[in-house]
């Protein structure tokens, strides 16, 4: 009996030993980001033994990118081990954009980096290029280029977002990851209302209204309204001037 004992207490601490003990207590987080700036993805592990492994990697597909183990990072300029154990990913690049696992053993926990590039260039323009009818209906289209990933175009009237206006919007995609956004609105254009820009907004995941651009509609008047259309000009220099600050403060 003591040697069947023995024999149940050994198989017992063998099995224990072989069973993990690290795990991890906090998952990380889907990040977006600019380029250039560092991203943080945390792992953080407990009850680690010696000879257990934490690796960090990059996936994708059936590809994988070994970006640590333990805290052996294996491209110090690219990344860096903070803790138990945070990636940190230095000096992001669309590169690095993709899907992060933190593997603790048996223990798996993922998550997204997204990194954005502002656009080249934001237009807004107008399909009549004189001067526009009063009270008649216009298209405004507003043209985002090459930013990663295409970016998101919103519609404002002054300070009033367009969401009762519908817009017909295209986004091109390209192998890269950047694109170009188009998105085109018919308003009716009331020449009371010739000193009220339109603006569009371009949102990008890692920053909303990363970049606008204003129209203000040119619209035909009568001779009675000439004196309005002159303090018009005036009132239109001044409008743009406080939105502009409106967006510098919004943006700090």
């Amino acid at each position: 009996m003591n040697t069947m004992a023995c024999r149940l207490c050994l198989l017992c601490f063998t099995a224990f030993n072989h069973v993990t003990s690290v795990t991890i207590n906090i998952e990380p987080s889907n990040v977006t980001a600019f380029t250039g700036d560092d991203v943080t993805l945390e792992c953080q592990t407990r009850r680690q033994k010696p000879g257990e492994l934490v690796i960090w990697k990059k996936v994708s597909g059936i590809n994988e990118q070994i970006a640590s183990i333990n805290n052996r990072s294996t491209n110090s300029y690219k990344f860096h081990i903070r803790d138990t154990y945070n990636l940190v990913i230095r000096d992001v690049t669309v590169k690095d954009d993709g899907l992060y696992q933190c593997d603790a053993e048996t223990n798996t926990a993922t998550a997204y980096v997204s990194v954005s590039v502002p656009m080249e260039s934001l237009t807004l323009t107008s399909d009549v290029t004189s001067v526009l009818p009063s009270d008649g209906d216009v298209n405004l289209t507003c043209r985002s280029w090459h930013s990663h990933p295409p970016a998101d175009l919103r519609w404002f009237k002054g300070q009033r977002e367009l969401n009762d206006v519908k817009s017909v919007t295209s986004k091109i995609y390209k192998s890269d990851g950047f694109g170009d956004c188009e998105s085109t609105i018919t308003v009716r254009m009331r020449s009371v209302e010739g000193d009220i820009p339109f603006r569009c907004v371009a949102d990008l995941p890692a920053k909303l209204a990363i970049k606008e651009v204003f129209l203000f509609p040119r619209v035909a008047i009568s001779g009675g309204q000439e004196t309005h259309a002159k303090n018009s000009k005036l009132l239109q220099s001044v409008v743009i001037t406080a939105l502009s600050l409106l967006h510098l403060l919004w943006l700090s």
